[in-house]
């Protein structure tokens, strides 16, 4: 008899123990965990970067209520909600930056090219970089060859006599370039569109340093991509070009532009 009061006293005090040394577990620490797991989302981006904001703020929150209430439990899974949420959020801004960088790099190097083609004598090429890549004349192939036909020989005769096309001609290697802004970032990603924003200054023979209002103006260029996804030039065409000499001058490829 004395045997089982000492053994029910033993459970009962195990039980006891074991009860005070439980902790309710924070449902906000359970809730930072799981849009923490959720966060990778953000590398989709911005739209989807409020998850691991989210995410941080439950995880804060739990924290706080965590060590006001000693009753409650889920420290370290708000602290590895946390975590998840600030790693993947920061990959997801990170990811964002890099890309629209590497971006805009690619943009300008097509502007380049192109003003290149216009003001050396190389109107075709420079036309063909206004056209979809599946438009354009294929590897290998002469662009002149696809001027022989009677609508794009006019295309190309009616885009060199717009005012914008004539002056950078005119101006030929006295003509200087310089990238003034990224005015504009728009569309899904593969398919988007930059408008970037350039001064065209024509450059004295004698004193470069020497320029008037007459002798310079500005440019706006409308880059795509068309969706091949490749990463090199062939994915851009000039979608629209705008300048100070005329209100708008659109590329043949504009009527055909989603």
């Amino acid at each position: 008899m004395t045997e089982k009061s000492q053994t029910d006293s033993s459970f009962s005090e195990d039980s006891t123990s074991d009860f005070q040394s439980y902790h309710a577990m924070s449902s906000l620490a359970v809730a930072c965990l799981v849009v923490g797991l959720l966060s990778p989302i953000a590398i989709w981006g911005p739209p989807l970067w409020f998850v691991p904001v989210v995410g941080i703020l439950l995880g804060a929150r739990a924290w706080y209520r965590i060590s006001k209430d000693p009753g409650l439990g889920g420290r370290k899974t708000a602290v590895f909600g946390i975590a998840l949420a600030l790693f993947f959020g920061s990959l997801g801004v990170a990811d964002h930056l890099t890309y629209y960088w590497a971006l805009e790099r690619q943009a300008r190097e097509v502007a380049a090219t192109w003003f290149d083609f216009v003001t050396h004598d190389q109107v075709p090429l420079a036309h063909q970089l206004t056209l979809r890549p599946n438009e354009r004349a294929g590897a290998g192939i002469d662009p002149m060859a696809m001027y022989r036909k009677k609508e794009n020989r006019e295309a190309l005769q009616s885009w060199t006599e717009t005012p914008t096309i004539e002056r950078l001609q005119e101006w030929a290697n006295q003509a200087h370039m310089e990238f003034l802004a990224n005015e504009a970032l728009y569309g899904l990603r593969g398919k988007e569109q930059l408008d970037l924003l350039f001064r065209v200054t024509k450059k004295p023979a004698k004193s470069p340093s020497e320029t008037d209002e007459r002798s310079s103006f500005q440019i706006r260029l409308g880059l795509r991509r068309a969706g091949l996804h490749r990463a090199d030039q062939v994915d851009w065409f000039l979608a629209s070009i705008k300048s100070d000499l005329e209100e708008a001058s659109e590329p043949s490829s504009e009527k055909n532009a989603p």
